[in-house]
């Protein structure tokens, strides 16, 4: 967190992880939301998205793999009207902010 603005780096954090956060009292608000293993299927957990509140969505990935990255049923559960970065389609993606505004940009534009 700096100022307003927060990350939420989720990394490898399971769905059963995430429901254990939300059964303990853990409020994920995240101005930014990292989508946790890559968006695999039945990896997020719909309550924990809903808690983040996010502003922007960031999906590290590289092209699909046999991994089966990047899940569309996961990818249903974001709100259509949040940006959505993906590494696997702009690239690196640049996020800064001051606090309290938020600045994006990608790689690929």
């Amino acid at each position: 967190s700096y100022g307003d603005v927060s990350f939420l780096l989720t990394s490898d954090l399971s769905a059963a992880g995430q429901a254990n956060a939300l059964a303990e009292g853990g409020y994920p608000l995240a101005t930014v939301f990292q989508l946790p293993q890559h968006a695999t299927a039945r990896s997020l957990n719909a309550g924990f998205l809903d808690q983040t509140q996010a502003q922007l969505y960031l999906l590290h990935n590289d092209r699909p793999n046999r991994r089966g990255d990047t899940n569309p049923d996961t990818l249903a559960l974001l709100n259509p009207d949040i940006p959505l970065y993906r590494t696997d389609i702009h690239g690196s993606v640049h996020i800064w902010t001051d606090g309290q505004g938020l600045w994006v940009r990608p790689e690929n534009r």
